[in-house]
């Protein structure tokens, strides 16, 4: 549980005991009228690192409950794939690198590939399997593969970024204001029920506050990079700082998408894909790719 999510239960009076292991359920007639729990202790590390809980005798009690609610961690329920699609120890989809399953045309993202994570993870998994699912359909008419990046991905690769000229660490503005987290309006206690909303939501000039201390990743933040170390006729700077991509001068060769520290500049398929012969030529090939919000969004 998250930080936020433990001052709200504590809010409501809801006790937390940690070091406490559940061991049977008490019944009735039937019905649970309490839970066994006992006493643990952190044991010594294993391989892992990781110090597992040790039950400690004599240390079993009786709580008193008429409904009892098992939440102990979450994963993908894969019971509809076929036996054929393979799993990991983890009990996730087992992909290759560019996202399929052991089965072929089948590909996985989110935590089905990885676990429960975040929904950056999640939306970046999903941009890269929807690539190379393109790149499935188009049965070899033209290379859309993703790109693998710094540690995105379901089996990234840290020396590819690295053999490609791409920088290390994701482009970060020079000057950042820091600010606080709005803290979310909650309901008094007193008056939360079954029905009633909790969090009652940003006002408005708390919301706008909140959307600039956004660093925009995965936007153009006009570092250049693309322009320096790469210097591509058919990149061209405004006045305003922002880039453009000339489709008429790029031939697809995907450089710029590799080296852009944000992710900014995506491979797009070709116009004409199905007369364009497969591979980069001039005209054909991968069209240009595109930065996205250059103007406006840079931090």
């Amino acid at each position: 549980a998250s930080p936020d999510e433990l001052a709200l239960a504590e809010e409501e009076s809801v006790e937390l005991r940690e070091l406490c292991a559940p061991i049977s359920v008490e019944t009735d007639s039937g019905r649970a009228v309490g839970l066994v729990v006992a006493r643990t202790e952190l044991g010594p590390p294993d391989a892992s690192g990781r110090r597992r809980p040790v039950l400690l005798d004599a240390t079993e009690e009786l709580m008193s409950a008429d409904t009892i609610i098992v939440a102990i961690g979450q994963r993908a329920d894969l019971g509809f794939l076929p036996r054929s699609v393979q799993r990991t120890r983890w009990g996730t989809v087992k992909l290759d690198r560019s996202g399929m399953a052991s089965l072929p045309g089948v590909f996985a993202a989110g935590d089905a590939a990885t676990g429960p994570r975040t929904v950056i993870h999640a939306i970046a998994g999903g941009q890269l399997v929807a690539r190379a699912v393109d790149a499935y359909l188009a049965k070899g008419r033209w290379d859309v593969s993703p790109v693998a990046r710094l540690g995105v991905g379901p089996d990234p690769d840290p020396d590819l970024g690295k053999a490609r000229g791409a920088p290390r660490e994701r482009y970060a503005p020079e000057q950042v204001v820091p600010a606080p987290r709005a803290v979310m309006p909650t309901l008094d206690p007193a008056e939360r029920g079954d029905r009633q909303e909790v969090e009652q939501g940003l006002e408005l000039e708390q919301a706008l506050l909140e959307a600039q201390r956004c660093l925009v990743c995965g936007q153009c933040a006009k570092c250049d990079i693309c322009i320096d170390t790469f210097g591509c006729p058919a990149f061209s700077v405004d006045d305003k700082g922002g880039i453009a991509i000339d489709p008429t001068i790029c031939v697809g060769c995907g450089v710029c998408a590799q080296i852009c520290p944000n992710g900014a500049i995506m491979q797009v398929p070709p116009t004409q894909m199905d007369i364009a012969p497969p591979g980069p030529a001039p005209g054909r090939g991968m069209s240009a790719s595109s930065t996205r919000g250059a103007e406006d969004t840079a931090p």
